[in-house]
């Protein structure tokens, strides 16, 4: 590997490639981590090629790495793992790598490992380990008063699984064995990355996103002889070929998956197995799967990806996403019999299964105490009390409180009572670490001390990884929503000092929550901390609630620091007198604020009704068939009258028992429609269940579960494609307050409140121009509301299509329904004369 001598005058030649240890094997370093493998085992490696890269600035976590050659062997010697392989001398970077390489000004590296799993060991203050019964044993008698307090000062990640994935030449290698040298001559032919990574991808040569589950649950879904555990998954989105994707659009790839920041792992089941394309060339074993929100991260991620026009265009998904895992080519389904939970903990962006990369979705709070430690489940389902509670700490280690008052408003917002976000996932984007329990694994979160709030504009991801890099957490918890406000209870950690526990009895908790979505206004708790100024203080007074934000940062202006204590002022009765004047305001503020918001929202209806009695008196015209039958004119003749209807069972005519004439049916048709009607169908007899659905929340319900938006504030939860919708209801007399999306039994709340007649409405949009798609909305929407508006403007629907589409849908369940309104078509501004299309029906 030394260097050829070089002539005086001649530039020195570039080394071919490299060889060295990458990582030492079963020895701990400076960040005590420490990996294992066992003396005559094989070292777990990706496909190879895999890339050798380098950072070409000095930043965090290998990134700002390019790739600069390959790694084409890895082996396992004198302690280590080793690796080797070409570099890329044609790339600039990689030239000057290789310059710098053979100069001596490079070579120390890291290893890029996946696939891990790890055990957290506690250490001694001198660096010993404490073995788990020994701990265990060591607290028992801490806590029963006969032993002192163990001495637990941190603690070593041993990984027991780990893959080598790639090699990133680094400044500051954890590992200070870990240097490659510089190879030269014939043995390494210089070859340019790119092309070595797609001739190895010829056999696999398609790229994707998808979901990976956890390693436990692919080594327990893995068939012998067939698709190996490492590689189990389910495709979200398939990318097309590798070959069209270059290193830069793989970047802005990653980077675009990265912004969706999906931090909660997906917890679902392998419900069943199927064989797929029995009869064709490639049949296929695979398992059914399924998971809370699997669909709408499938979703999102094709939107991101497709709407990105500096991404290759990829290919349209199947009409119907089945999420599957594949269990081997040629494999007969009755070799499979794996069923029950399975856990989905990465993302996976592979192209031609040569560059893999893994997004973990377990988030970095994930990993909070010793694995030795058990503790008791009640600590952590303590009861709410009868009354609000500051953050308590007893003697023995117990934490409890109230991190808000649920009405209260954040002292640092003077003209609007913006109060505590109440979440719609049982805190799951804060409960993201786990530990041992009496009753078994509890997801908990952290309370840290000793850091300051995440910046207001950082995602959810970024704000976590803040507070695990710059705090200390102090203690678990849980949290839940109670009648006063977020609860939380649990535990102080093991290891934590008494001047530490002090410091958080003399502190306030603070919240911090943000938009998990994009686009999305709906906050969730991602991390609590100890203050010196909470932004809501416990207690707090009621007011009203009025706020739409991304981000909700629960702190107050930080005090100044002041050099001399202030002495104690004494309580007066002009002190009292002072404080009962300021209540008396306070109180006055507060009234005066319920009463404008209740006569913006009386004002609200009251224009809504106005905007639809006009409406009403506007000229209508007979446009259908039925129309004609109804009213008893032609065509596009204007309706004089109410019109008729044939005397038939059920609509009021004269051989209905229960109707006098025949105009009671379009009177109660009338006063039941809220949403616009237009071309009306009305040569459909509706079918299925009469009954109405138990899903169905009146306007009322939401009002009391505080899911109905304020009247200062009506579109707070309404998306951007419902806003577009919303528009064209309310410029046709039908205007809507936002309701807030929350699951109830399987099925989410309705879209908005239609404050002219106070019922729900549940929106739907459709992307796709077929009758399925139109037929699959008004199906879904009919669980949540009996008046539903369908958005087809966008889609390319034809009136045709949306006709048959409502038939069918009135045929198989429009019996307990009460109207349902598609806008096929907005009116063109640009087009004389042009009217919107709107296809109607209602149960009358």
């Amino acid at each position: 590997m030394t260097a050829p001598t070089t002539p005086a005058g001649e530039k020195k030649p570039l080394p071919t490639g490299w060889r060295g240890p990458v990582l030492p094997l079963n020895t701990p370093s400076g960040d005590m981590r420490q990996f294992m493998l066992a003396d005559g085992t094989e070292p777990a490696v990706r496909p190879l090629p895999v890339a050798l890269s380098a950072q070409g600035e000095m930043w965090g976590a290998h990134q700002g790495s390019r790739v600069v050659g390959l790694v084409t062997r890895a082996w396992v010697q004198d302690g280590h793992l080793w690796a080797e392989g070409p570099l890329d001398l044609d790339d600039e970077f990689g030239a000057e790598y290789a310059r710098k390489l053979g100069d001596g000004f490079a070579g120390w590296v890291s290893a890029d490992l996946s696939d891990i799993s790890l055990e957290e060991i506690p250490l001694r203050l001198d660096k010993s380990e404490w073995a788990p019964d020994e701990l265990a044993a060591a607290y028992a008698a801490f806590e029963g008063g006969t032993g002192a307090e163990p001495d637990v000062a941190g603690q070593l990640l041993r990984v027991h699984e780990w893959k080598l994935m790639g090699v990133t030449g680094v400044s500051s290698p954890a590992f200070e064995t870990s240097r490659i040298e510089p190879v030269y001559g014939d043995e390494f032919t210089a070859v340019r990355a790119s092309a070595a990574l797609t001739a190895a991808a010829e056999q696999h040569s398609g790229a994707m996103i998808a979901l990976v589950p956890s390693a436990e649950d692919c080594v327990r879904l893995a068939i012998d002889g067939y698709e190996p555990a490492d590689v189990l998954h389910t495709t979200l989105v398939f990318l097309g070929d590798a070959a069209n994707w270059s290193p830069e659009q793989r970047d802005a790839l990653e980077v675009a998956v990265r912004a969706l920041d999906f931090i909660c792992p997906l917890s679902g089941s392998v419900m069943g197995h199927a064989q797929f394309n029995p009869s064709g060339d490639e049949p296929c074993a695979v398992y059914l799967a399924e998971a809370a929100g699997l669909s709408a991260m499938q979703s999102c991620t094709y939107g991101a990806i497709a709407d990105n026009v500096d991404l290759p265009q990829i290919p349209e998904p199947y009409d119907t996403f089945l999420p599957h895992i594949t269990a081997g080519y040629g494999l007969d389904v009755s070799k499979l019999t794996e069923v029950g939970p399975i856990r989905y903990d990465r993302i996976r962006i592979a192209f031609a299964d040569t560059d893999v990369r893994d997004i973990p979705l377990e988030p970095v709070t994930a990993g909070l105490v010793a694995s030795s430690v058990v503790y008791d489940t009640a600590d952590f389902t303590m009861p709410e009390p009868d009354e609000l509670t500051a953050l308590t700490v007893t003697d023995d280690g117990r934490v409890y409180g109230h991190l808000a008052q649920a009405d209260s408003c954040h002292i640092g917002f003077a003209d609007v009572c913006v109060s505590p976000p109440t979440s719609a996932t049982g805190y799951a984007y804060f409960h993201q670490g786990e530990i041992s329990t009496t009753d078994g694994p509890l997801p908990v979160g952290k309370l840290t001390l000793g850091t300051g709030h995440a910046g207001m504009r950082q995602a959810a991801r970024a704000a976590a990884e803040h507070y695990d890099n710059t705090g200390t957490a102090v203690a678990v918890v849980r949290c839940t929503d109670g009648l006063w406000g977020p609860w939380l209870s649990g535990r102080i950690l093991p290891g934590v000092d008494d001047d530490r526990i002090d410091e958080l009895r003399r502190s306030g908790v603070s919240g911090d929550w943000r938009s998990i979505q994009r686009g999305s206004n709906k906050l969730e708790l991602v991390a609590v901390l100890a203050v010196n100024v909470p932004g809501f203080p416990v207690p707090r007074t009621r007011a009203l609630a009025a706020s739409g934000m991304r981000s909700l940062i629960a702190a107050g202006v930080p005090p100044t620091r002041k050099h001399h204590v202030e002495p104690a002022q004494p309580i007066t009765a002009s002190a009292i007198a002072s404080h009962v004047r300021a209540e008396l305001r306070a109180s006055a503020i507060r009234e005066s604020r319920r009463e404008t918001a209740a006569q913006r929202v009386r004002t609200a209806r009251l224009a809504a009704a106005t905007r639809r009695v006009a409406r009403l008196g506007k000229e209508r015209r007979v446009r259908t068939p039925d129309g004609e039958r109804r009213y008893g004119q032609p065509i596009e003749s204007v309706i004089k009258g109410r019109g008729r209807l044939p005397s038939t069972p059920g609509n009021g005519g004269s051989s209905d028992a229960g109707g006098d004439d025949a105009e009671r049916a379009p009177d109660l048709a009338e006063r039941r429609r809220v949403l616009p009607d237009g071309i009306v169908i009305g040569d459909v007899t509706p079918g299925g269940s009469s009954e109405r659905p138990d899903t169905w929340a009146t306007a009322d319900d939401l009002r009391t579960e505080g899911l109905v938006a304020p009247a200062s504030d009506p579109d707070k939860y309404f998306s951007q494609s419902e806003l577009e919708s919303v528009q064209w209801l309310r410029s046709n007399g039908v205007d809507v307050v936002s309701v807030l999306e929350r699951d109830r039994d399987g099925v989410k709340t309705p879209d908005c409140v239609a404050l002219v007649a106070d019922v729900p409405v549940e929106i739907k949009g459709v992307s796709k121009p077929s009758e399925n798609a139109v037929y699959k909305q008004i199906r879904r929407a009919d669980e949540q509301s009996g008046h539903v508006f369908v958005d087809a403007s966008q889609s390319g629907v034809t009136r045709e299509v949306a006709e048959s589409a409502l038939r069918n849908a009135v045929r198989m369940r429009g019996a307990h329904m009460i109207e349902v309104t598609i806008l096929v078509e907005r009116a063109n501004p640009s087009t004389p004369n042009s009217r919107d299309v709107v296809v109607s029906w209602s149960h009358g």
